[in-house]
């Protein structure tokens, strides 16, 4: 047996019995108080833009508009980011750096004011044979509007008259941010930097309409340096958003956007530049239409001649939304030759209690000319999640398939008609966590995957001791394992964060040997350090710093990168 093949699978065998223990232990927690706030438990139910994130808690949960949130990438450090939007049982998330990798089903947790859980103290009842208590006599009214008009069975607040957005005075909010990196590889002495400033910009009632102004832009410039040849430089200004929406109130069902924007019924069919309608009604369901031109995905998103019309409906069970199912179809042209023919299906089930389910699928539909895919439909994309989670520990069970869809549109790197017809990627897993004490959670991963080349599985499990050197830290150790027909790995990471009264420390550190089968004996087997360390800084006024530092050691080659985020909220 290979030395590789064996270190992978002792790992495995290690860490199964304590996976195993994870997952049937596993039983629902949802939120755990820390000091002055309340840490809701969370995870990220899928990716709807760069940036954007939807996560499966919402209102009912306890979550607002406003509340940070920290994610917790497999890859180490903490990613910051705030609840934009609402709904009764999900939220969607914008995270700080939005050009962060982050994949659906990565854990993290709102910071929510503990208020919002408190119960108003129950007096305790008095026995029946007690002596009613002796009240004082009655003093001067409080209230000198007795409300007259008031009768029983009308609301309180009957008379009470909500300010319409258009009398509303106008109000701008929204970001600026600068973030700089840099990274030295020890491999031909090469170094990169990429330097990224932009906005988001929000106006609210700017024409008195009681409509919202949205902008995004970014400047970004590029170089690499390696000795003996050409520098490359380059830099693009991005514009992302510039739009105008009115409507979609309590007021005004029925909400239009004009502009470029990601479409928000389905926001799977993309950003368009262009107009879309959609109302909601009586009975809670919402349904929609668009109609605009895809923009390239490049790195200037520049207008394309790729022409998008979308139709979509969300039904739902009750005004609660706490079951619904959506579908949508949308009909693309390239260059006036038809394209894509896309319907997407969601299914979302999040009771009060017990196990929830969202579900998002995909299905491309293929012609005769269409060479390298058979004529029908195909699933290109499908992402299914069932999980509980509770007070003492959560469980969730995922399934993810990624195929290529065949388009004249290049929204992907190019690729050869074979990955066309084979490539592919099956991944399902089992996760879960449970508190074993107060000061313990254990946690762990399970996962089987299968492409176009190799089946193999992976696994992980590991501690974490809230408050282990000081009431406001974190420590988490995990070991884990990977096993495929031409890669075996094994390792371990230590992560480490503390608060303070003006932001944040992380530190991280990785060690991991990894084999590759079919190399000769030089290559085959190489072993990998990586360290990380971060701060933040957060202030009152919005103004935020964030610093990293990151090393990669790897057989005789090393790699080095820092990075630099300022962001003023105002």
């Amino acid at each position: 047996m290979k030395q590789g093949q064996h270190i992978g699978g002792w790992v495995l065998r290690a860490l199964a019995p304590c996976l195993l223990a994870v997952l049937a232990a596993a039983a629902p927690q949802e939120r755990e108080s820390e000091g002055e706030w309340t840490s809701l438990a969370l995870r990220v139910l899928e990716v709807s833009a760069p940036g954007e994130l939807e996560v499966d808690r919402g209102e009912l949960d306890g979550l607002a508009v406003g509340d940070p949130v920290l994610l917790f990438p497999r890859s180490g450090g903490t990613l910051r980011g705030t609840v934009i939007n609402v709904d009764t049982r999900s939220a969607r998330i914008r995270l700080e750096d939005e050009g962060a990798a982050i994949a659906a089903g990565v854990r993290g947790e709102a910071r929510v004011p503990p208020e919002r859980f408190r119960r108003e103290e129950q007096t305790e009842p008095l026995h029946p044979n007690a002596d009613p208590p002796v009240l004082p006599p009655p003093s001067e009214p409080r209230w000198e509007n007795r409300d007259e008009s008031w009768r029983k069975g009308m609301p309180l607040l009957h008379r009470a008259r909500a300010v319409r957005p258009e009398r509303r005075a106008p109000r701008v909010s929204g970001r600026g941010y600068l973030i700089f990196d840099r990274t030295w590889t020890s491999e031909d002495s090469r170094n990169d930097s990429q330097l990224r400033a932009g906005t988001n910009l929000r106006i609210e009632n700017p024409f008195r309409r009681g409509g919202t102004l949205r902008f995004d832009a970014e400047y970004d410039a590029r170089s690499t340096v390696v000795p003996d040849a050409a520098n490359e430089d380059d830099s693009t200004l991005r514009f992302e958003r510039l739009s105008y929406a009115i409507g979609g109130t309590r007021f005004q069902p029925s909400r239009i956007e004009a502009g470029r924007f990601l479409q928000r019924g389905l926001p799977e069919f993309g950003v368009v530049d262009g107009v879309q309608w959609e109302t909601r009604r009586a009975n809670a369901d919402r349904w929609g239409v668009s109609l605009g031109y895809l923009p390239e995905l490049d790195a200037r998103f520049r207008p394309a001649d790729d022409l998008s019309v979308a139709a979509w409906y969300r039904w739902n069970a009750d005004p609660s939304e706490r079951f619904s199912v959506t579908a949508g179809l949308q009909k693309t042209w390239h260059g006036g030759s038809p394209d894509r023919d896309l319907v997407v299906t969601k299914v979302r089930y999040v009771p009060v209690n017990g196990w929830s389910f969202h579900g998002s699928t995909w299905v491309d539909f293929y012609g005769s000319k269409d060479r390298n895919k058979a004529s029908g439909p195909e699933i290109t994309q499908a992402i299914y999640s069932l999980s509980r989670q509770g007070n003492d520990g959560g469980i969730e069970f995922r399934f993810r398939r990624l195929r290529f869809a065949e388009l004249l549109r290049n929204e992907l790197l190019p690729v050869e008609p074979g990955q066309l017809a084979r490539d592919r990627y099956d991944r399902v897993s089992a996760r879960g966590w449970t508190r074993a004490r107060k000061d313990r959670r254990l946690h762990g991963e399970v996962g089987l995957w299968d492409d176009e080349d190799e089946a193999g599985g992976d696994l992980e499990a590991g501690i974490e001791f809230p408050g282990l050197f000081t009431p406001r830290s974190r420590t988490d150790l995990t070991a884990f394992a990977t096993s495929g027909r031409f890669t075996t790995s094994g390792g371990g990471r230590v992560t480490y964060s503390v608060e303070d009264e003006e932001g944040r420390y992380d530190l991280f550190y990785e060690w991991s040997v990894h084999r590759a089968d079919g190399f000769s004996s030089a290559v085959d087997d190489f072993v990998q350090h990586r360290l990380r360390g971060s701060r933040s800084i957060y202030s009152l006024s919005g103004f935020d710093v964030y610093f990293d530092v990151d090393a990669l050691l790897y057989d005789d080659e090393a790699a080095l990168s820092i990075g630099l985020r300022l962001e003023q909220s105002y």
